[in-house]
């Protein structure tokens, strides 16, 4: 099912617009300090959808343009490049690690695509980013981050293999 680039710039911009949606509005967050340390919900999950379903670039493009508009349109807190950076990675990095299981949408592939780059940005480059730009420690944070990833993790996977099934992608994909 190739699309026309007119086809795939609107999917794109439905998910770059479930982003802002689910990051900044259906999201749980934890302030420490007036800072956001934590934010739990289904944000990065369009923007890893995009990069499954369209590929790399297109992924940290939604993941990128998610966050500067989600910021313009909500800001919570101070704007820090690096976030918007991180929110890239998690579009780029799913598609990538796919391709070690020749874009295998079964169960283990999509968990190993959605948790190798929520531990690099959740776990080890936010925290990191959270410490260096505005001094929280990492001993604030992490318990926190672990048992939310240890929840969320699993349901990303589920859900994104629920909506490739759905959508015939295994089957009618690239």
């Amino acid at each position: 099912m190739l699309y026309s680039p007119t086809k795939r710039l609107v999917y794109l911009s439905l998910l770059i617009s479930f982003s802002i949606v689910l990051t900044r509005i259906a999201s749980i967050t934890i302030p420490f300090e007036g800072v956001i340390t934590l934010r739990m919900g289904f944000g990065p999950l369009p923007v890893i959808l995009a990069g499954i379903l369209f590929g790399p670039y297109a992924g940290a493009v939604v993941g990128v343009l998610g966050d500067i508009i989600g910021f313009n349109l909500n800001p919570m807190g101070v704007y820090l490049p690096q976030f918007t950076l991180i929110a890239g990675l998690h579009g780029l990095l799913p598609p990538l690690i796919l391709r070690f299981f020749r874009r295998s949408y079964t169960a283990w592939p999509l968990l190993c695509a959605v948790a190798i780059p929520q531990i690099v940005t959740s776990l080890i480059l936010t925290p990191y980013v959270l410490k260096t730009a505005l001094g929280i420690p990492w001993i604030i944070t992490m318990p926190s981050r672990l048992v939310s990833q240890i929840i969320i993790i699993p349901m990303y996977a589920l859900l994104a293999r629920k909506i490739i099934a759905a959508l015939n992608w295994d089957r009618y994909g690239k």
